[in-house]
């Protein structure tokens, strides 16, 4: 993932142009989406344990995200829309403040991290029972890669090692990102299967009055 080097001189510039510096930005976002998981392991707590109060906050925002399918669809259609007009804006080599590259490269590693603990608790404890938020990480992770990176490409004999992993990486993450979105989709444009109302009279609805 490509960070636009500032004009700058010294140790400050030398990070800037370090070519692993990406990855570096990455894994601090990845690190910092399991580090409760990691301390409460520390501690000596079980898998189980550790990652139970990332599932009782996963399931307060499922509810959220439930209760308010429309906010998200909006917020969803915005991320996306300022991510591609971001990517248009570096195809037509505008460059992009290194603040917002440093922040989309963080935010993926720290989706990737949040969805790595997810999978965890799905296995464990929710069996695919929430559908929205794997959404939401899928919208988050795809405007992120392309906003760091812009198009997908594929891999060069011109290009470094170095630059054709990221390449690869930034491919695949793509492909992942839209994934994870696929399913969601319907519900956030109010496609998706919902049980029938409750019914007013007869099996299911109020009991009584019994005089």
């Amino acid at each position: 993932m490509d960070i636009e080097v500032v004009k700058d001189d010294g140790f400050v510039k030398q990070i800037l142009q370090s070519k692993y510096l990406p990855l570096g930005i990455f894994l601090t976002g990845f690190m910092v989406a399991l580090s409760e998981t990691i301390f409460l392991l520390i501690l000596g707590n079980s898998l189980e344990n550790s990652v139970w109060p990332l599932a009782i906050r996963t399931l307060e925002w499922t509810l959220v995200l439930r209760d308010n399918i429309e906010i998200i669809a909006l917020l969803s259609s915005t991320i996306i829309g300022l991510g591609l007009w971001l990517m248009i804006r570096r195809q037509k080599n505008q460059t992009t403040p290194i603040l917002i590259s440093v922040f989309a490269v963080f935010t993926a590693g720290l989706v990737c991290g949040n969805y790595l603990v997810f999978v965890v608790m799905d296995l464990r404890y929710i069996r695919g029972a929430f559908l929205l938020l794997p959404t939401i990480y899928g919208v988050l992770l795809f405007s992120s890669l392309i906003i760091a990176r812009g198009v997908p490409r594929l891999p060069e004999k011109s290009l470094s090692k170095t630059e054709n992993v990221y390449t690869i990486a930034h491919l695949l993450g793509v492909f992942f990102a839209a994934w994870l979105m696929m399913p969601g989709i319907p519900a956030l444009v109010g496609l998706a299967a919902s049980p029938p109302p409750k019914p007013i009279f007869g099996y299911g609805a109020d009991p009584g009055p019994f005089a």
